[in-house]
């Protein structure tokens, strides 16, 4: 598929400047201080942004104050943010409404002198890692124990097992208090969203392995996104939002289209009401489709693209993006899997037109090629040798197109290469094949059904010999 990622990343970043235009008429303000910190080079606030990180801004040094700011006008958008130098992460911190405080650490030891001044939600969640971090290195400290009593007699394992019991309940106690507390912090909203689904027991009834394991996934299916507010758009600008999405639409779901795309605008309408987050859903869902390399994920694309950005559902990306991706849905949607292929009628070498629709066998395989391609050289003579073993086992018949444009040459090939399929010169047909058949490299091939609906398309011969070995063989011998 031709890739108009260049023109979805430009959507996308048009998407970011509008919202940042919506804001500027407040300020924000940080102001930095940092213990013995080597003042060489420039210290940096980042934010991430899906599963990238950007830089954001650079700090101004203020020689009266000794610290470093970091202001504009407008205010930054909701999100975690840290402090970058020499290309190293110092802190993290959310930003939220309040946008101006102040951060202080020494460099030395940040992550245990990380303070905060006028910052509520920072200070809090601060202190709350560093608490569980403490718990987590004395958890550490005994598994470490637990392993070494193998080598001790007498090791009093049971006492260690029992505080690493008591250790976890604390944690989880812990846990869930502080979300309880503070339901409404985005830091607790990031936190909650890297929990994982709790699967309940098993009901008693079920015992045989595939109902336990379909429980299992339906029950974790279901429940997936329990965990994530997705009214809150602060989690665009998180590490775990995105990966969550890729996870759930990669490995949850079942590939096929109209399943795919019935997932797709139910999650979309889970993320409606917060218009960020439906922003970046849509973008990402759209550029995850359209650079698939799974042939089947283009009628989602193309899905998408018609029941949102044509219908206007996505005002905030430009024109010619909006443009270029319904030129380019509209190109792909009569050749997806399962549409009946537009009919070709072109002249074979003895200048008679030969109709593609007249062919009546069970299986028709389309070659577009070219007689001047390295790489049709090497593939036409494999389909060759398939086409000679198996065209009268699975009754299939091939229309190979030449796209060169060099008469003499494609008749001199077809010959020595003793091609006896049906040939045609492409330069001469009733439709623009090229545009319509997404013909933009060679070789291209697809494989009809007898009413001329697409099976396969852009495959190899190695793909199409595993189809009729392990499909159409099955299939016929029922």
């Amino acid at each position: 598929m031709k890739r108009l990622f260049f023109l979805l990343a430009f959507g996308i970043l048009c998407l970011t400047g509008l919202a940042q235009n919506a804001q500027n008429t407040k300020k924000h303000k940080l102001t930095v201080t940092i213990k013995n910190f080597p003042d060489t080079g420039s210290l940096l606030l980042g934010n991430y942004f899906g599963d990238k990180t950007y830089i954001t801004d650079t700090a101004v040094f203020d020689k009266k104050t000794k610290s470093y700011i970091i202001a504009d006008t407008g205010l930054l958008y909701r999100g975690i943010y840290f402090l970058v130098y020499n290309q190293a992460k110092l802190v993290e911190f959310s930003i939220t409404e309040n946008q101006d405080f102040s951060i202080s650490f020494d460099y030395k030891d940040p992550l245990n002198t990380l303070a905060f001044k006028n910052s509520l939600e920072n200070t809090t969640f601060t202190d709350f890692q560093r608490q569980r971090s403490k718990q987590y290195a004395h958890m550490d400290e005994l598994y470490k124990k637990l392993q070494k009593c193998d080598s001790i007699p007498n090791c009093d394992t049971a006492s260690i097992n029992k505080e690493l019991r008591e250790l976890h309940t604390s944690l989880n106690n812990s846990n869930l208090d502080f979300v309880k507390t503070y339901p409404n912090f985005l830091m607790t909203k990031v936190f909650l969203a890297t929990k994982e689904i709790e699967i309940p027991s098993v009901p008693k009834e079920l015992t045989s392995e595939t109902d336990i394991n379909d429980f299992k996934y339906k029950y974790y299916k279901a429940h997936f996104f329990d965990n994530i507010d997705l009214n809150e758009d602060g989690l665009i600008r998180s590490p775990v939002f995105q990966e969550k999405v890729d996870f759930y639409f990669s490995k949850m779901i079942h590939p096929s289209p109209d399943s795919v795309c019935k997932e797709v605008d139910m999650f979309l309408k889970k993320v409606e009401k917060a218009p960020e987050l439906f922003k970046f859903s849509l973008w990402f869902l759209c550029n995850k489709y359209e650079r698939s390399d799974r042939i089947t994920d283009e009628a989602v694309f193309v899905h998408i693209v018609k029941n949102y950005y044509m219908k206007g559902k996505a005002p905030w990306t430009g024109q010619s993006t909006v443009k270029a991706l319904e030129k380019r849905a509209l190109q792909l949607e009569p050749v997806l899997i399962g549409k009946k292929a537009p009919n070709l009628i072109i002249p074979d070498s003895n200048e008679n037109f030969v109709s593609m629709y007249d062919l009546k066998n069970k299986y028709t395989i389309l070659v577009f090629w070219a007689t001047d391609c390295g790489h049709c050289k090497t593939e036409i003579p494999k389909l060759k040798k398939f086409y000679d073993e198996n065209h009268k086992l699975y009754d299939i018949e091939v229309y190979c197109v030449d796209t060169h444009n060099n008469k003499d040459d494609w008749k001199r090939l077809i010959k020595s290469m003793e091609l006896n399929w049906i040939n045609v010169f492409g330069m001469t047909a009733n439709i623009n094949w090229k545009e319509v058949y997404d013909v933009y490299s060679t070789p291209v091939i697809y494989v009809l059904d007898k009413n001329k609906e697409i099976l396969l398309k852009r495959i190899s011969t190695e793909t199409i010999e595993d189809y009729f070995s392990k499909v159409v063989k099955k299939e016929m011998q029922k």
